[in-house]
């Protein structure tokens, strides 16, 4: 049986005594992209953020590559090879862009060349000496992402990194995933366009109030459906229960605002 490059079970946790978390259960392959799908509030972040390590379940486990990490610390799990781009650029605006390369390659990759990260979005290679503050918000997220080419990962996690950019730079950047996936490093994506994320997945989870609604392939979706029912916002007041957008398949989901 193959082994997943992360498997995460029966995973509970959140914020000090506050649960977000309640019993998630998913599994990425080497070399696939699973999309992590849900309405705001959902849970998708948080989920993101304990996998990585910067938050402490409340209960299950977290194993990358067949190998339990949830005890280690976040650190420990990047050098196990885990690589997360948090929402928003992550970049330290008043370096350089060769300054920023040097901060993003960890510790055991020091000395290597930046010729991956380079490779991938080739306008970083013209801009080296640039403040990188001063580039436009698509060249900020690239930068951003060399991460994921300089640590040399074997998992990587993605939060709504096409947040704010134009058309052209996101069908950059989803190359350069795609990238990514084809040289076998396991992607669980949270994205905001469910369209762009169906189109690049291999594997879908809807989540809902903490945990997951539904697991299966993009093609077992109703993407029109998914986006009014199981996306769309909840009234301010309430949570609505609907039925959800898994074709031949009903079940209840919660929208949260």
């Amino acid at each position: 049986m193959r082994i997943p490059a992360l498997e995460v079970v029966g995973l509970a946790g959140g914020y000090g005594d506050t649960q977000v978390l309640r019993g998630v259960e998913l599994a990425v392959q080497p070399g696939t992209v699973t999309a992590l799908l849900g309405a705001n509030g959902a849970g998708k972040t948080t989920l993101l953020k304990t996998i990585a390590g910067t938050l402490r379940p409340h209960a299950g486990s977290v194993s990358v590559g067949g190998v339990d990490v949830t005890a280690q610390k976040a650190h420990t799990r990047a050098r196990a090879g885990v690589c997360m781009i948090p929402e928003g650029r992550g970049i330290f605006p008043n370096l350089t862009v060769a300054e920023n390369l040097r901060m993003a390659t960890p510790p055991w990759r020091k000395g290597e060349p930046y010729d991956p990260a380079l490779e991938a979005f080739p306008a970083l290679a013209e801009r080296l000496h640039q403040r990188a503050g001063s580039m436009s918000g698509g060249q900020q997220q690239m930068l951003a992402l060399s991460r994921c080419f300089l640590s040399q990962p074997d998992v990587v996690l993605l939060d709504e990194v096409s947040m704010g950019l134009a058309p052209k730079v996101i069908d950059e950047i989803f190359e350069s995933l795609r990238q990514l996936a084809e040289r076998g490093v396991a992607l669980l994506v949270v994205e905001q366009y469910v369209h762009r994320a169906l189109e690049m997945a291999d594997f879908v989870h809807l989540m809902s109030r903490g945990s997951i609604g539904f697991s299966g392939t993009p093609d077992q979706i109703d993407e029109e459906q998914l986006q009014r029912e199981y996306l769309g916002e909840s009234d301010s007041t309430e949570t609505t229960n609907q039925t959800s957008a898994v074709s031949g398949q009903q079940s209840k989901v919660s929208d949260e605002q």
